[in-house]
């Protein structure tokens, strides 16, 4: 542990704070005996700092794992809801309940591989995503 933080001092890493849930770990016990921390954090030196400075940081949801996944939002034209500045954008949202449907996965499938394979991971994660919400809003209803 003290090489890490060694380390951090050497390169001049800060914190980039966050949104979100404050806790990044949990021991998964129940009760008194559950340990939540923030374990995990994204870091930065000043310089991409002053490149990035709209970056923001995300702790999404905890699934399948006892660590929650961290988002950096780098854009350096994206606003702290995820469009472009002046454009407030619903951040997609990729639910749980889904997993239970075979044709979540049909979707995924469908739109990760039609057309041009050789689009960008965004593009077609965008395409994937909307497909989804469409899906959920006929599957499941408005239920949030």
């Amino acid at each position: 542990m003290e090489d890490f933080r060694l380390t951090v001092t050497d390169l001049n890493l800060q914190d980039l704070g966050f949104n979100g849930n404050k806790f990044t770990w949990t021991n998964g016990r129940a009760g008194e005996d559950n340990i939540q921390v923030r374990l995990d954090r994204a870091m930065a030196n000043s310089s991409w700092r002053l490149r990035f400075s709209e970056a923001n940081v995300l702790h999404l949801p905890r699934y399948k794992s006892d660590h929650n996944p961290i988002l950096v939002r780098c854009d350096e034209q994206q606003g702290r809801r995820g469009g472009l500045k002046g454009k407030k954008q619903k951040l997609f949202w990729f639910k749980k309940m889904w997993l239970e449907k075979e044709a979540c996965g049909d979707i995924v499938n469908r739109r990760w591989n039609q057309g041009n394979t050789d689009l960008p991971f965004t593009e077609r994660t965008k395409s994937c995503g909307s497909y989804l919400k469409l899906w959920d809003e006929t599957t499941f209803g408005n239920i949030g």
